[in-house]
């Protein structure tokens, strides 16, 4: 049973990060959008 538990915590961190990450260039991304608009105003 502990096995199987640390196991999936392992799996939900990998997944977690993903995310961060995925969020992380998402927001990267509008930002970069974001001053491209300010830039043609």
């Amino acid at each position: 049973m502990d096995l199987f538990y640390e196991d999936k915590n392992k799996d939900f961190d990998i997944v977690i990060e993903m995310m961060t990450h995925v969020v992380r260039e998402a927001i990267s991304d509008i930002d970069k959008e974001s001053k491209k608009s300010e830039e043609g105003r």
